[in-house]
């Protein structure tokens, strides 16, 4: 159970990264041949950066509307049938 949790918790991590976007360092390394050996002769670092992912978005934003019911009181569940039906009542008047 709790290790659902975690990984629960590291999907919503990664999925809020690609949905925000974000950097990334890329490294690389030229070789040159001397005295028979390989050796690094230069070496470039560029940052990069990752542009926000629009079907990340939309899951993060799908994730943050569930509602944890189990967890609200009487009164906090009153509020939210009422909001529902309100909401219901609204599209079927449209």
């Amino acid at each position: 159970m709790k290790k659902d949790i975690l990984d629960m918790e590291k999907l919503k991590k990664a999925i809020k990264k690609k949905a925000l976007g974000y950097n990334v360092v890329e490294e690389t390394v030229d070789y040159s041949l001397i005295d028979g050996e390989m050796v690094p002769s230069k070496k470039k670092t560029a940052t990069r950066h990752i542009p926000p992912d629009v079907s990340a978005l939309k899951a993060l934003m799908d994730m943050k509307e569930e509602t944890d019911y189990e967890s609200m009181t009487d009164e906090e569940l009153s509020k939210e049938k009422t909001r529902l039906l309100k909401i219901l009542a609204d599209t079927e008047n449209k």
